[in-house]
Formats: C-alpha cells, sequence, structure tokens
C-alpha cells in the first residue's frame, strides 16, 4: 500500500474516523493495529519477520532500561546489525567470498542461478526500523526515558504506519 494511492487513501480515511470516534483508552491499540495491517498489506512474511525482531528486542530493551550496562546495548546493537546485514549484504558478501575463493557454488548462490537456495528477499523498512530499534535501546541506555514503555508503546513506536517506511529516525 503506497502512500500515493487511492488503497492509503481509504486505509487513512477509515482509521482517522476510527481513531476520533473511539475513546481515548483504546486509541494506542487502534494505531497498532492499523501499523500492523498496513505491514501486513506489503508481505506475510515480512510481517512475521517483523514480530520476531519486536519481540526479541523487547526483553533486551527492558533488560538495558533496568541494568543500563554497555553490554547488553553491544549485545543489542550488534544483533540488529546483523539482522540488518543478512537482509541488505548477503549476496555482496557471497559474492566476494566467492570471487576470493573461486568457489562456483558461492558465485552462483550469489548471483541467484540455483535452483535450491531461497532468494532473500529484503523486508519493506528493515533499515529503518533496525535504526529506530537502537536508538531506543540507546536512550533506554543512556536514562533519556522518563519512564520504561510497555510493550505495546514499544511496538508503536517501532511500526507506527505513517512513519514506518518514509523516516524519520526520531528518538522516544
Amino acid at each position: 500500500m503506497l502512500f500515493n494511492s487511492i488503497e492509503f487513501f481509504v486505509f487513512l480515511l477509515v482509521v482517522l474516523v476510527v481513531y476520533w470516534t473511539i475513546p481515548h483508552s483504546g486509541r494506542k491499540i487502534l494505531l497498532l493495529i492499523a501499523s500492523i495491517v498496513f505491514y501486513l498489506s506489503w508481505s506475510f512474511e515480512f510481517l512475521l519477520h517483523f514480530a520476531a525482531v519486536v519481540a526479541i528486542n523487547y526483553p533486551i530493551f527492558v533488560r538495558i532500561y533496568r541494568t543500563r550496562r554497555p553490554g547488553w546495548l553491544v549485545f543489542a546493537i550488534i544483533l540488529n546489525l546483523i539482522n540488518l546485514f543478512f537482509f541488505k549484504y548477503f549476496y555482496f558478501f557471497m559474492e566476494t567470498v566467492g570471487a576470493l575463493s573461486g568457489d562456483a557454488a558461492t558465485l552462483a548462490i550469489a548471483r541467484r542461478e540455483t535452483d535450491w537456495f531461497p532468494d532473500i528477499i529484503l523486508p519493506l523498512a528493515i533499515s529503518f526500523y533496525t535504526f529506530q530499534i537502537i536508538a531506543m535501546q540507546v536512550d533506554a541506555f543512556r536514562a533519556e526515558l522518563p519512564e520504561k514503555p510497555s510493550f505495546i508503546n514499544f511496538v508503536l513506536f517501532i511500526c507506527f504506519f505513517p512513519q514506518l517506511i518514509a523516516g524519520p529516525i526520531v528518538r522516544h
């Protein structure tokens, strides 16, 4: 669902009308559901990956928030960058390894010339939400959050649909 499509306009209109007609207490849930539906409109597999990333990162975030130990922050940053680099640079890495080693199978994978190795497709907004998560982990480490955000606030901060594919990366 592109921002400049009729489909998005209708989606946004429905979300806005429902948002302003429901009680204040249900608005975050509505925005979370709308954000999930928006991401789901691109791909169910991407939504599963995104949900796994958030589910893994929230307990790490809580640990960083409570302990403020640099090891947890380093772990979170490395974990998220590995995820990002896997999806963005896997084929580049395989091409480099294949070229240096002369291995035909590695080069075939890098060039997507095999039937036995699945294509790795870049999830929607992976760079944005990776750096948004890292920014929130850093804010937790620096004690710049007035209180520990709930799981819903954490997820909504990461996946808020009007910001998800266009950014910018912001502080909590």
